[in-house]
């Protein structure tokens, strides 16, 4: 025969051990999760920066083929001539900004260099302060420690 006694004490609950250990699960998977999905979104970002420019080269190529010089863009025009920013939403939200400029000690006639940087403070990647893509088809990242593939995967 079942008290009165026991039966409401298997009514009340949870008891503290169950809770830590499920609160301790949750804190476990947490801590794996999060660092994975921040670099999923830092990966994404950078192949938005990399569309991009891209997206730049391929406009200045064309103004070269008109003009027999490329332009150079300032990664600060909210309002260049070539779309300057990765994403839809705006400059402002943008998370890359993008400039070209000539290649180092060369003339921007000659050679083209295209580079992204994260737009801080909208923005901050933590592996990748750069990368740059030339006329020449040479695709750089910076910090040097960190492998080309992580800027550039192919």
């Amino acid at each position: 025969m079942i008290s009165y006694r026991h039966a409401i004490r298997s009514k009340a609950g949870f008891t503290l051990i169950e809770m830590l250990i499920v609160v301790a699960i949750i804190g476990i998977l947490a801590a794996i999760a999060v660092p994975s999905y921040q670099e999923s979104i830092r990966r994404g970002a950078r192949a938005d920066a990399r569309a991009t420019m891209m997206t730049m080269m391929q406009q200045q190529e064309r103004f070269f083929t008109q003009n027999n010089t490329y332009q150079v863009v300032s990664a600060a025009a909210a309002n260049a001539t070539f779309k300057n920013w990765s994403g839809d939403a705006g400059y402002g939200a943008a998370k890359w900004v993008v400039s070209a400029a000539a290649c180092p000690g060369e003339l921007i006639a000659n050679c083209l260099s295209v580079t992204a940087n994260p737009h801080a403070p909208v923005w901050t990647d933590t592996t990748v302060s750069q990368m740059t893509y030339t006329s020449r088809g040479q695709a750089t990242c910076l910090p040097a420690a960190v492998p080309a593939k992580t800027c550039w995967p192919r």
